[in-house]
């Protein structure tokens, strides 16, 4: 006798056929428990398990042996791979197998999985929040981008899940998916890339001078930003300068116009070398003495010729806003969207090296000059300061006095009051104890004629008073007589 108890099958090979009274050689059939249950002469208990217990989190992946209709009704193929769903409890069909059982992946908000069909090897990406159990067919993609891409954008070359990009404010990327078809996205935000998306890289020029070297970057910050470039000039009576110059910067673009930007080849580059040809026009206006002297304020005034506002409406038309109170000058090179709102020389020495020491000694007096100049201006500052913080002190006193001036002047008013008030207190208080002694000397003569008046209604001559009263109220009353027919009395007739 075999016993399967409650959560345990067994499979039983040649089973017996009740009703046919014969073995089904070569056939399996499984039997649930709880029961107990003897074997058939030819019958073979080939093996006793466990009922399998699915989660809501798992899955089993199943192979069909041979075409059979499982308990649903869906006919299944035999080779054919299929999958079924927790949570539930799991017996094998005599002529299915279990291939594997797969755990739920549980991906939260930005986060993503690549996917790949075994069958038609496309790649797709799975995004949270969500919990991702795979198909038979469906294997997990490890995706390998290239090293220089990865570096540009600042994500690890091989991925285990989906590749997320996290642009902050300002910063800029253009994707290309899988049809060369390219697409802005603008930041702040961040976004999981597609298995076919690749982010496009631009090749922009570095160091000083600017083209020396060359970086890859695949986020474009419009900025505002800083950079720097070396550049050589020639004055008007023919000394060879070199500058070390550097601007404030920025991109009018939106994602719209942005596509531009991406399309230029090196547009730093370019804007570095429109700059260098203006710096140079500027400095072969002018002699070597005029020009080592407001250096910047040549520059802003011959180059900053065009307003900040213009430069706006020229970028994103006339539909934005600007603000007229802060006008500004600033130059803008339309065909990069490029404007730069700040110039200034960080060095500037002579390229002939006779001269460079020359010109380094007279900076060096003029520098004495400026400092001298400075402390000067300082020591004035400082009088000036030591004045302010004395009269300050004086005024500070001032108003302590009149504050203490003011304090003493409310407190005898005040004072003043609280007297009066205190004499018009007592006043009222007199008046009214006077009032409640007039009142009750009133109250003790009322009662006094009321006695007088109770005694002298006591005996015959208060009776004949009242009578006297009554007799009077009652002329005054209009009678009426009722007397039977033919009877005759005298009336008081008035005289």
């Amino acid at each position: 006798m075999h016993i399967a108890d409650q959560g345990q099958y067994a499979t039983i090979k040649n089973p017996y056929d009740t009703s046919t009274k014969k073995i089904r050689s070569g056939e399996t059939v499984t039997r649930e428990g709880p029961l107990s249950f003897p074997l058939y002469p030819g019958e073979e208990l080939k093996a006793l398990n466990n009922v399998r217990v699915l989660d809501s989190q798992s899955a089993l992946i199943l192979e069909a042996s041979q075409t059979f209709t499982d308990p649903s009704g869906t006919v299944r193929r035999a080779g054919e791979q299929y999958r079924i769903l927790g949570p539930r409890r799991y017996i094998p069909h005599t002529s299915e197998q279990i291939i594997e059982e797969v755990k739920g992946i549980h991906l939260h908000e930005g986060k993503g999985l690549y996917v790949q069909n075994r069958d038609t090897s496309e790649v797709r990406l799975v995004e949270g929040p969500t919990l991702f159990i795979r198909e038979p067919h469906e294997k997990l993609y490890k995706r390998r981008l290239d090293p220089e891409q990865c570096k540009a954008i600042g994500i690890e070359a091989v991925q285990e899940t989906a590749c997320r990009i996290q642009l902050s404010p300002g910063q800029m990327v253009c994707l290309i998916d899988f049809e060369g078809k390219e697409r802005i996205l603008a930041g702040p935000m961040s976004t999981l890339l597609g298995p076919q998306d690749e982010v496009k890289l631009l090749s922009l020029s570095a160091g000083k001078p600017k083209g020396s070297k060359f970086i890859k970057i695949g986020k474009v910050f419009v900025g505002p930003d800083f950079m720097s470039d070396k550049i050589q000039v020639t004055t008007k009576d023919n000394m060879d300068m070199e500058l070390v110059l550097s601007y404030k910067w920025q991109l009018l673009i939106n994602e719209t116009t942005a596509i531009n930007i991406f399309q230029t080849e090196d547009f730093v580059g370019i804007a570095c070398r429109k700059l260098q040809g203006m710096i140079r026009n500027v400095a072969a206006d002018l002699n070597f003495a005029d020009f080592q002297v407001d250096t910047v304020k040549h520059f802003r005034q011959k180059l900053f010729v065009q307003s900040m506002n213009e430069a706006m409406k020229h970028a994103f038309g006339d539909s934005v806003s600007v603000d007229s109170s802060k006008e500004a000058e600033c130059i803008y090179l339309e065909d990069i969207h490029f404007l730069v709102t700040e110039i200034d020389v960080r060095e500037m020495e002579p390229v002939d090296k006779a001269l460079k020491s020359q010109f380094n000694d007279e900076l060096k007096d003029r520098m004495a000059i400026m400092v001298s100049r400075l402390q000067r201006e300082a020591e004035l500052e400082l009088e000036r300061y030591r004045q302010e913080m004395e009269l300050n002190e004086l005024e500070g006193r001032r108003m302590c006095l009149q504050k203490a001036l003011d304090e003493k002047k409310a407190e005898e008013t005040l004072g003043r009051s609280r007297i009066d008030n205190q004499c018009q207190l007592k006043l009222d208080a007199e008046k009214e104890k006077q009032n409640a002694q007039l009142k009750a000397k009133a109250s003790e003569i009322e009662v006094f004629h009321m006695t007088e008046q109770m005694e002298l209604l006591k005996g015959e001559e208060g009776k004949m008073y009242v009578e006297y009263l009554r007799t009077k109220n009652l002329g005054q009353t209009n009678q009426k007589w009722i007397v039977p027919t033919n009877t005759t009395f005298n009336l008081p007739l008035p005289q």
